[in-house]
């Protein structure tokens, strides 16, 4: 159940003037706006994320790789549907971008003006976004290597991301990540997707960069029933300890 917001105070009111007033300002100047509003509103009313009025949907997009494109092709799909969408479609993905993103979704006077929200996360801004946000549902694409000096090992981000969800949030997670299939808790509502065996999987890890090799519980070697790149694929523990979740969406016949 989604937590009730701040009721709409002077001070939230202001910071989504404020905002408003500095888009408005940036586009006459002939630039997109996505991320200035969103400092000025968190400047006035740090809390802004989990104040203003959300839509009644919110669908969050989050991973190492893929963000914009599966968020732009959600968004899209959505208003096929005849729904209002609010989203950060040029990637301002950060806390400032969001709050940007969901203060152009409101009217002068507070309300909401959409019928969804698909926000684009960067996957390290969970903590500053997730807790307010309080999403429906979250898609997680990818958790794969990046700037160590950013975010570290992946299974850090996993571990950031699980401690930032609601419990509420269902998750639609990619089944062929060994490390984004695991986050969130049991309380959350899971859906796994994956792609089907392809010719050019191996059955072995080969290269230095395989993130997870062992099995999580018992710390056997794990045995890889198809093998992509990294962490990405299907494996099982020889034990029975662990295994790649079962797929309930599968893409096959790729060319």
């Amino acid at each position: 159940v989604r937590a009730p917001r701040p009721r709409l105070t002077p001070r939230l009111l202001v910071a989504v003037w404020a905002a408003k007033l500095s888009t408005l300002v940036i586009r006459a100047l002939g630039r997109k706006g996505t991320h200035t509003p969103g400092l000025v509103a968190r400047r006035l009313y740090p809390g802004v994320i989990g104040a203003v009025a959300h839509p009644p949907r919110v669908v969050v997009v989050t991973g190492t790789n893929g963000k914009t494109t599966v968020s732009n092709l959600l968004a899209e799909a959505l208003e096929a549907q005849g729904l209002r969408v609010a989203s950060n479609r040029y990637g301002s993905n950060l806390a400032a971008g969001i709050s940007a993103t969901l203060i152009d979704a409101v009217s002068w006077t507070g309300r909401s003006r959409a019928d969804v929200a698909v926000i684009e996360m960067d996957e390290r801004s969970a903590r500053l976004v997730l807790p307010g946000l309080r999403p429906d549902a979250l898609v997680c694409m990818n958790l794969t290597r990046d700037s160590i000096k950013r975010n570290a090992h992946p299974a850090y981000i996993a571990w950031i991301l699980s401690q930032a969800l609601p419990e509420s949030t269902e998750l639609v997670l990619n089944a062929d990540d060994l490390i984004a299939s695991s986050i969130g808790s049991e309380a959350n509502p899971r859906t796994h997707f994956a792609v089907d065996r392809l010719p050019t999987d191996g059955t072995a890890p080969s290269g230095a960069a395989v993130d997870i090799a062992i099995c999580p519980v018992c710390d056997r070697k794990l045995e890889w029933d198809y093998w992509r790149f990294n962490h990405i694929g299907k494996a099982h523990c020889p034990n029975g300890d662990f295994a790649s979740p079962v797929a309930e969406y599968s893409a096959s016949g790729i060319r």
